[in-house]
Order: C-alpha cells, then structure tokens, then sequence
C-alpha cells in the first residue's frame, strides 16, 4: 500500500495476517490505556509494549503523549489552568492513575484483563513514558505477559523495519444494574515499511533523536513498537 498523496510513493504493507505465529508471540507484550471522564465514560488512548514482566507485575514503555494529551483531557477536560501559561505545574498536567480514573487492557490468544497501574513517570524532554502495571487481586494468576527488549542500534536510511501495535480500538459500555461492564475488541498489527530518514539532533517538532519511516499510525497506535526484522533473533523494540 502507498501513502496517500505522498510525493515520494512511499509503500508499507500490513503483515499480521500472514504471520500468525509472530503476533501471537507479541500479543502479550502489548497493551492499550483506558482512562475514564468524570462522567465514567471510557476512552482508549494509546499503546504500550511491556519490556520487562513476571505473572506479578511488568513494566511498560508508551508515548508519553498518549497520557499527557491523551488521558488527562479524558480525565480533566476543563483543567484548573490556561493553555498559555508560561509555568504550569507538573502535577496539573499528570493523569490519575486511580483505578477509577485509568485502567490497562492486556489480551493474550485467550483471555483478557483489566489491570491497575502502580507508578508512572516520564521524562520532560521527550515522548516516553514508563509506568508500572498489576493485576487486580480477583486476577491472581492470569497475567502471563512476554517482554519485549530495548534496542539500542540506530536504524539506517533505506533498511526494512516493523512497526508493531494495537489496532482498531473499539469499545461499549453494557449497564447491568448499579455497575458497568465494557466490551472492548483490538487487532493485532504488524506493518512493514522502510526507514525514510534519521535525525540524531531532532526532527521539526520533535527535539530528541529520532527517525521517520513509511508507516503510517492511526488513532491509538502510539505507544507501539518499532523493530529492526533479523531472522533468528528477538524482536526488540
């Protein structure tokens, strides 16, 4: 597939649903953030890969964006302070990471759940966030996430790369009684393109080291992993 209305013709093509075997070792390491308004109503924010878990507790890398854009409006969509500002406190634009307030989706082949987050933190001067998740105690003993590593090589001009996330966040909420329960569906996503360009000082915008590739992301994808393809080795992110 090309991008639309892209001068360069630039192409990438969704691989999920020829190789099976390789989403189904990945599902586990992703997961995606609902956070909840002051009315109750639900939305999903973003993606995150788990980079280190055990059937206790894992830790996840996301966009920090995805929570500082994204669930905190969710959250306080008429925050306590002006746009403009020229210093507004770090604990005003923080997401509550309450159960009430935030919830994390993991899925496997089999199953889901809804999980807690523990701690969140990030760093100021670029787009990463990392956090803590639990599973809740009627949960004990479901949580059988996989870990994906961080590598530290930069890509090149021209090589083939993946990006790897959750697609096709939809979610309902059902009323039973005094309570609420979600139907929440997710797909899978694998899409393949080549790097288009690397920026060791920033890029417009963003004022950290990165690289462009021809991978279009759509609504919810960020937080996903991208990873360098080489047979017989581990995906890392």
């Amino acid at each position: 597939m090309t991008i639309p209305g892209d001068a360069e013709n630039r192409r990438w093509v969704e691989a999920s649903g020829n190789n099976q075997s390789l989403a189904d070792e990945l599902r586990p390491a992703l997961i995606a953030f609902v956070s909840f308004s002051p009315g109750g109503e639900a939305n999903i924010e973003g993606t995150g890969f788990i980079t280190a878990g055990d059937p206790k507790a894992a830790v996840v890398v996301t966009a920090k964006h995805a929570l500082i854009e994204g669930a905190f409006r969710t959250q306080f969509p008429h925050p306590k302070f002006d746009p403009s500002s020229l210093f507004i406190p770090k604990k005003l634009t923080k997401p509550s990471i309450e159960p009430k307030d935030m919830k994390i989706l993991w899925m496997d082949s089999n199953s889901g759940l809804m999980m807690d987050v523990w701690h969140l933190n990030y760093n100021d001067t670029s787009d990463i966030a990392c956090c803590v998740v639990t599973f809740q105690k009627s949960d004990e003993g479901r949580f059988k996430p996989s870990s994906i590593p961080i590598d530290t090589m930069v890509p090149c001009e021209g090589e083939l790369i993946h990006m790897v996330s959750l697609d096709n966040l939809t979610h309902s909420t059902v009323h039973l009684g005094n309570g609420k329960r979600m139907k929440l569906s997710r797909r899978m996503s694998i899409r393949c393109g080549v790097v288009t360009g690397v920026y060791p000082k920033g890029f417009r915008q963003y004022r950290w080291p990165c690289f462009t590739t021809s991978i279009p992301a759509e609504p919810g994808m960020s937080g996903g992993l991208v990873a360098l393809p080489e047979a017989g080795k581990t995906v890392a992110a």
